[in-house]
């Protein structure tokens, strides 16, 4: 799990907390760790406030990255993702999106009409391999297979975007900072807003296995929606130790059996159960 305070790894027993070293026996450069996933190999490939690092064995190495002169930089990576063809796609702030090849050494600025973007805020590969681009002020963009660059899209040309995820059957949801949460139907063209979620602080979106829709709310805890039944749920899980309604919720998964890891600002790391119904405190 990324954290501004080191790399926390959870065994199903215990949490060790891994952070730079002064002699650098880790390969952390950086115990701000902003985002984490997995290439194609299975290694762990982490984005920090000034690089990237990719696990080998049982230390990080440093993968330059470099700018569109092949120039060495060191950056703030807001997000890292795998796309279609294995890439892995490294959102930063200031150099816009960049690739690493699977078997590359080095990540190279994303060529194309993209270029020219250079403060990105998040990114999602969508099934029909288009890529939707958040902007650091909130605007979105479209880069479509061909690599032309989409800049207006219908129903989004005055919202403040901050989070976009797509369903198993197609459909895209796009959250706002302050005006809800909106909807691109599969084979829609223009996205609307969701009536039933309303003007909530939302910091980010997440879909689970069951389709439903966790969205994390900026000091306002978990609203979960229901697409089928279009039912808004008000925190509906609930921790003895904390109170998830009053906190800022930074980010949502799944894991493969199903339990919600939620982690909040301040407040360490929740977990709920697939087969319960309170949350178990993992603070870190």
């Amino acid at each position: 799990m990324a954290t501004r305070n080191g790399l926390n790894i959870y065994d199903g027993y215990n949490f060790m907390v891994i952070r730079k070293a002064y002699n650098n026996c880790n390969g952390l450069n950086s115990n701000y760790i902003n985002c984490i996933t997995q290439d194609e190999k299975g290694r762990i490939v982490l984005g920090t406030n000034k690089s990237l690092l990719i696990l080998n064995g049982k230390r990080f190495c440093n993968v330059p990255m470099l700018d569109s002169r092949n120039k060495p930089i060191n950056t703030y990576v807001n997000q890292v993702s795998r796309l279609h063809n294995g890439d892995i796609a490294v959102v930063t702030s200031g150099y816009g999106i960049m690739t690493k090849k699977i078997d590359a050494n080095a990540c190279y600025t994303m060529k194309g009409e993209v270029e020219n973007l250079k403060y990105i805020h998040k990114i999602l590969e969508d099934k029909q391999e288009r890529l939707w681009i958040i902007l650091e002020n909130g605007k979105l963009l479209r880069k479509e297979k061909n690599g032309k660059l989409v800049s207006r899209i219908m129903g989004t040309e005055q919202l403040n975007t901050q989070d976009i995820r797509q369903d198993n059957k197609g459909n895209i949801y796009l959250a706002t900072k302050n005006d809800g949460v909106y909807l691109l139907k599969a084979g829609s063209t223009a996205f609307t807003k969701i009536a039933g979620i309303g003007n909530l602080p939302i910091d980010n979106i997440y879909i689970s296995r069951d389709q439903r829709l966790f969205i994390g709310c900026d000091g306002m805890g978990i609203f979960v929606y229901n697409p089928v039944t279009g039912f808004l749920q008000n925190n509906p899980l609930f921790c003895h130790e904390v109170n998830l309604a009053k906190s800022k919720i930074t980010s949502i998964i799944e894991d493969s059996t199903g339990n919600i890891w939620v982690s909040m600002l301040q407040k360490g790391v929740f977990m709920q159960s697939q087969a319960q119904c309170d949350f178990n405190y993992m603070a870190t």
